[in-house]
Formats: structure tokens, sequence, C-alpha cells
């Protein structure tokens, strides 16, 4: 029944599906540059780097590259030597049970303890006095936290990759989440690692952008592999708007060609550019 109530709130699961079928399909071209990339490579293999921030301006395709993140974790589980657990939770500011410090808490215990059994005593200690209402008001934050704090010092606690996309949108005691994230990881053992994404936002940067301490991937500083992406997303969609309308070669190229220079000149996000495409064409 506890992890019911957990999961009555939010399944991250079932978020992350719904995010991927309201989306085009993941294409591997706008994200395989990041498996390689250096701080990347540190985050993953090294033992002094426990956080990864991957930041940048709206349209950069973030929380696509966030859902291939996951699934590329979720499928080496079963080729790493040593099991490990992966937790996730992506923000939405559109959607209110996505949007607050709780929820993300709650959505990353859930998924913990629903693979880690044993560590859903932390949980109990708690929901046996009081019920799902530990999980409820403006005060649940505070017992999520002590929760979520216990559950990192357990013993037991196998190796574990805690992911949370759009921070940014987490606009609900934003600043009690940040706080968890930055006085944690530095005190958690080397097993325990996150990769975390949002919008440039100063309040963010303040508690993540800790120089020589955490790694930070800017998508501004990589426009190079950002922009190769962004080709690779046109070029699908053009292709896919070309069998439809059945369109020749040659328009095709002209239709491709044509959204390309207001996209970079005019900063358009990915959507926006494929939004107006339609219409044009």
């Amino acid at each position: 029944q506890c992890l019911k109530d957990l999961r009555e709130a939010t399944d991250p699961e079932t978020e992350k599906i719904r995010i991927e079928k309201s989306k085009d399909p993941l294409l591997k071209d706008c994200y395989s540059w990041l498996l390689e990339d250096r701080e990347f490579c540190r985050w993953k293999d090294g033992a002094d780097a426990q956080l990864l921030w991957i930041k940048g301006d709206p349209g950069k395709g973030k929380t696509m590259m966030m859902i291939a993140l996951a699934d590329e974790l979720s499928a080496r589980t079963e080729d790493s030597l040593e099991p490990y657990t992966l937790s996730y939770f992506f923000c939405q500011s559109t959607e209110p049970r996505l949007r607050s410090a709780a929820s993300v808490l709650k959505g990353l215990i859930y998924m913990l303890t629903s693979q880690q059994r044993s560590l859903i005593k932390h949980v109990r200690k708690k929901y046996d006095d009081a019920g799902k209402e530990i999980f409820q008001g403006m005060s649940a934050i505070y017992t999520l936290q002590a929760i979520f704090i216990d559950i990192l010092k357990d013993m037991s606690l196998q190796r574990t990759y805690f992911l949370v996309d759009a921070l940014d949108e987490c606009d609900i005691q934003l600043r009690e989440l940040l706080k968890t994230i930055a006085d944690e990881v530095p005190q958690a053992a080397a097993k325990i690692k996150w990769i975390v994404s949002s919008r440039n936002r100063p309040e963010i940067e303040e508690y993540l952008g800790r120089d020589g301490v955490w790694k930070t991937i800017s998508l501004e500083l990589n426009s190079d592999h950002v922009s190769h992406g962004v080709d690779a997303y046109i070029d699908f969609k053009v292709d896919r708007l070309a069998r439809s309308k059945k369109y020749s070669t040659y328009l095709q190229d002209e239709v491709s060609s044509y959204g390309r220079y207001p996209l970079c000149a005019k900063g358009l996000s990915r959507a926006d550019y494929c939004r107006r495409l339609f219409t044009k064409w």
C-alpha cells in the first residue's frame, strides 16, 4: 500500500512514455555526440564527478536528450558487471503533478524503492504513523527530504543513477529541491550519480554551477553538435512531409533549404520550425 500511494501521485515511467509519444521518435544523430563528450564520460566513469548538469536555452532538445540518456543507462544495466538502479523524473510546468519538488522526490523514491524493496523501510517509518498524508501538502517536501536522505545513507543501496529533466519547470519549492541535491551530492557515496538538465537560470546556477566540483555541459558551447542534431531532425521531418505530400526530390530539397536559414537566424526551436514548415507547405 505504501508503494501504491507513492505511485498514485505520479509514475515516472508512465510519464516518460507519455512524453515520448507526444514527441517525434528519438534520432541518434541528435544525442550520440553526448555519449562521447569528455565531461559525460568523466561523470559516468570517474569517481570524482557525481553530478552532471546539462544546460541550454529552450528548443535545444534537452528533454529528448534526457530520454535518450535514460534509455541508454537502462539498456546498459544488462551488460554492466556491477548492477545498478536508474531512477528518473521529467518535470513539466504544464502538468500540476509534475511541477513540484515534492513530486520529484516522490517519483525518485518510488522508482528506487520499487527496484530495491529493502529500502521501503525508510518510507514506512513515516508512512506507518500518518499514512499517505505524509505525501501531501506544502510540508510534504520536508518529510520526503528526510526519507530521501535516509535512503542515500543506507549501506545496502546499490549503485544508483538519478536523472531529473527540466529543473526550471519545477516551479513549486524549486529551491528546496536544489538544496537537497546540492547538499547531498558531496556527502553521498561515489556509487550515487546525478544527471540533471535545465534552462540557463541564475537560481539553478547558484546551486549547481560550482566550477571544478561538478561537471557541466552547456549546449550553447556545443553549438556545432546541436546544429548537427537540428539538421538531422529537420531532414527527418522534411522527409516525412515529402512522403505524405508526395513531393519530388527537387521540391523536398527546396522545402528543407527554406527553413534552415530562419531557424538559425531567428533562433527558432525545432518544434517552432516544423510547425511553421508544415503550415507554409
